[in-house]
């Protein structure tokens, strides 16, 4: 399936207000949703058919079976010029065209108008740009233009809907001759006005209550997409948020743990040769936080997080796990690149002293994947015990005391 195809969730979000017979259902010819027009949710003989999409004549209708999701269809007769238009949007998703392209060709070809276009709203300057056209001439995806002086201007104006015959006494000098227009803006997931449909020709009787019906239908599936999209960012957002350190933006013991298990199923799957986990603990952050007070502690973690992106390469994730405990997962690296690391903390260490910290100092700890068969958990813990052996011997070594538990 065609990933601008919309989702069913999509599809369910706006059937209900579809102002058309229009029927989801599943493979089995189930119905899952249907709109308030549909007088018959799905005929029996049709359901039969359903594993064949295409167009079927049941009781002398022609109806319409488009996939619009792994094992779910649409299903309306087409009868009616708005039909006409929904099933040449739908074709045109499943052949792989956006959804903005598509509605500008359904809209165009399914009401017989010169020419059809999606546009968009850019900012508060009355600048337009088009996202799908279809039709010879005029404009092209990607074009901008000023509303000021256009009908599209009126659509926008009015938050709805506008149509005219009389596009030349209105407009003078309109590109194209065109001499009847009809458009509808269409909404984001906060109900405000994000752009607008429309349709143009040359001739002026056109049906301009037939042209609003399509419109307004194909407005809809658009609407549902942009509340889809919206959605999609605000899950994708809230996912992030929730695998993202808050103080310093690296990755979060969650995202560490969820990326640790990652790292041992590519090894087990043979998709790496090997991996390395580096376990890294900030030496001297109690004295920070007890002598300037805990702002200044975080001041220093946020030091250090900005500086350790030198010690990674683009491949490499980095992590705070919390308090001072910091980790980085590399993978396809083993331990023979140990004395390209110990060089590289030496600038990520200067750099946090730098800041306002020169008393810091960090112990660190590495272990392979090939060290522990690929148990990945295993390499933690021995990046953990070799990290803290490291803390110990430094400490050791400024205190040339007996080595004591960190």
């Amino acid at each position: 399936m065609n990933p601008n195809a919309l989702s069913v969730h999509a599809w369910q979000s706006v059937l209900d207000q579809l102002p058309l017979p229009v029927a989801l259902v599943d493979g089995e010819g189930q119905v899952l949703m249907a709109s308030r027009e549909m007088p018959v949710l799905c005929p029996q003989s049709l359901c039969e058919r359903i594993r064949s999409p295409n167009q079927e004549t049941v009781d002398g209708a022609l109806w319409s079976l488009s996939a619009v999701a792994p094992d779910a269809w649409l299903v309306f007769p087409v009868k009616r010029t708005a039909e006409r238009v929904l099933a040449l949007l739908v074709s045109g998703l499943q052949a792989g065209q956006d959804i903005f392209q598509a509605a500008a060709r359904a809209l165009a070809e399914g009401l017989g108008w010169r020419w059809a276009g999606v546009s968009r709203y850019l900012g508060g300057q009355g600048q337009m740009e088009i996202l799908g056209w279809h039709g010879e001439g005029g404009f092209d995806a990607g074009d901008v233009y000023s509303r000021f002086g256009t009908p599209c201007e009126r659509v926008a104006s009015c938050n709805g809907f506008f149509a005219t015959s009389e596009l030349q006494t209105l407009y003078p000098g309109v590109e194209m001759g065109a001499e009847t227009y009809a458009g509808q803006v269409f909404r984001g997931r906060d109900g405000h006005a994000l752009g607008h449909l429309f349709v143009l020709d040359l001739a002026s009787h056109k049906d301009l209550q037939e042209a609003q019906t399509a419109i307004d239908m194909a407005t809809r599936i658009v609407d549902g997409h942009m509340a889809l999209l919206a959605s999609e960012e605000l899950a994708a957002r809230a996912a992030a948020l929730a695998r993202t350190d808050a103080l310093t933006g690296l990755g979060n013991r969650l995202a560490f743990e969820q990326e640790l298990d990652k790292l041992a199923r590519d090894y087990a799957e043979d998709e790496l040769r090997d991996g390395l986990v580096l376990m890294i603990d900030l030496d001297g952050l109690k004295q920070v936080n007890d002598g300037l007070g805990h702002s200044a502690g975080d001041a220093l973690l946020v030091s250090f997080a900005k500086a350790l992106p030198r010690l990674a390469r683009t491949s490499e994730k980095l992590f705070r796990l919390g308090g001072d405990e910091f980790a980085i997962l590399m993978p396809g690296a083993g331990t023979s690149i140990e004395a390209r690391l110990r060089q590289g903390m030496i600038p990520v260490i200067a750099a946090t002293r730098a800041s306002g910290f020169p008393q810091m100092d960090a112990s660190w700890g590495i272990a392979a994947l090939t060290e522990v068969g690929g148990d990945a958990r295993r390499a933690q813990e021995l990046a953990d015990e070799r990290m803290y052996a490291d803390k110990r011997q430094k400490r050791q070594s400024r205190e040339g005391s007996v080595p004591r538990s960190a």
